[in-house]
């Protein structure tokens, strides 16, 4: 038997057994690690440890640290209840993050699924959901996540790629190395630009319904907007950062076309990055025509924090669920303080739910409502046994110990006034 765990931070693997808790002197992050939360990276380090243990002929079980017992969202969204519920965010709780599906899975397996292969092993982000609404085709279904997670689907040597665009340059181009009076240079018109974008996505947070967030640029006046719809489950806040991002890549003003002769950069590939007069460009487009190569180039994308990560649903106001009403038919006399003659019926609930019909019938089908209880009424158990007494005279002899739960009992001024029903 083995135990394993990681935290769920920035280079989590280099260091597993350290623990973020700012509460203790031992709180601490792994070697290296610029500190951010990664819950990718911790799925992906378990998923190779379980199985890799798994194999190993001395080892009969493998025990993942750690599933807390505390229910989910309330731990640890309810700081007020628990106090180390910040210490999720980083740590090896599992809670919450079992759920999340990997994109580069979701991404192969939506390609099998239409019978067709991509190596999607190079893309990296976790999705709280995703629908795909009706039959489409893999592109269209595709298209969503490309929007929101930044990657090209590329046609390579051995099949279908999907790729985030370069980090590091491949290549470094002078005007030199193009073909004479082939670079272009374009730029968006103004009046092209969006002043907004409108995104709409399914509420992680919002019972899972259509909601809309909007972007706006103070610099851009043309009055347009562009409407995005990703079917991605997400929190407002990750879909406003979603948002300015997009609008930030809308605003992109320049673009570049040059022609590459025979030989020069044979192995450049959509999405890599390169170097041309002193500035970052990523690879757009390659056609081939005759001899030449006409290359277009596109800006880099600013750097993001790529989704590795989700926000924790708001569980400020806890859910109420409210019990199944009890009721007791009680046979006595008529009291004179009610208007109308018994038997009477007592039901309680807590919480209440408000007034509640009583309906009677030989069977179920053929029940009819008879009355209505409008207010909940206290109902207990005596805890000893009463013993006789005379009618209609005070007994000093016998105690009641009743328990009543949730009912708090005062007397009344007047005589006859209280009131209790033994049934």
């Amino acid at each position: 038997m083995i135990e394993i765990g990681f935290p769920a931070v920035d280079k989590g693997t280099n260091s597993p057994n350290l623990f973020y808790a700012p509460k203790s002197s031992e709180s601490a992050v792994p070697p290296f690690s610029n500190g951010a939360r990664d819950d990718l990276l911790q799925r992906r380090a378990l998923s190779v440890a379980t199985r890799f243990w798994a194999e190993q002929p001395m080892v009969e079980q493998v025990l993942v640290w750690a599933w807390d017992g505390r229910p989910w969202p309330d731990f640890p969204a309810r700081n007020e209840v628990w106090s180390d519920g910040d210490n999720w965010q980083f740590g090896h709780w599992l809670n919450g993050r079992t759920g999340l599906i990997d994109l580069s899975e979701t991404v192969e397996d939506m390609a099998l699924k239409s019978g067709t292969q991509i190596e999607a092993r190079r893309v990296s982000g976790v999705l709280d959901g995703f629908a795909i609404e009706g039959v489409t085709s893999l592109a269209s279904a595709l298209s969503p996540l490309v929007t929101a997670y930044e990657f090209e689907v590329l046609d390579g040597e051995a099949g279908l790629i999907a790729r985030h665009e370069g980090i590091v340059s491949v290549a470094t181009l002078s005007e030199a190395q193009t073909l004479e009076d082939s670079f272009q240079r374009t730029r968006t018109l103004l009046e092209k630009q969006p002043s907004a974008i409108s995104l709409s996505y399914i509420s992680g947070d919002g019972g899972y319904q259509q909601a809309v967030v909007d972007a706006r640029s103070s610099d851009a006046t043309s009055g347009v907007t562009f409407s995005y719809r990703l079917p991605l489950v997400m929190s407002e806040t990750r879909a406003n950062a979603l948002a300015a991002r997009m609008l930030n890549q809308d605003l992109k003003l320049d673009a570049l076309s040059l022609a590459l002769p025979p030989g020069q950069t044979p192995g450049l590939e959509i999405s890599d990055r390169i170097r041309y007069q002193s500035e970052d460009w990523i690879v757009a487009r390659i056609e081939e025509q005759g001899l030449q190569r006409q290359i277009k180039l596109r800006p880099p994308r600013l750097a993001f924090e790529r989704v590795q990560t989700f926000d924790v649903p708001n569980a400020e106001r806890p859910s109420i669920v409210s019990a199944e009403p009890f009721g007791k038919l009680i046979d006595s006399p008529a009291l004179d303080h009610l208007d109308f003659v018994p038997p009477y019926i007592a039901v309680s609930a807590s919480p209440w739910r408000g007034a509640m019909p009583i309906k009677i019938g030989p069977d179920a089908l053929e029940m009819t409502e008879r009355g209505v209880v409008s207010a909940p009424a206290g109902i207990g158990r005596l805890e000893n046994t009463l013993g006789a007494a005379p009618a209609d005279a005070w007994d000093e002899t016998n105690v009641i110990d009743l328990f009543i739960p949730g009912e708090a009992l005062s007397s009344r001024r007047r005589l006859g006034a209280s009131r209790l029903a033994r049934g």
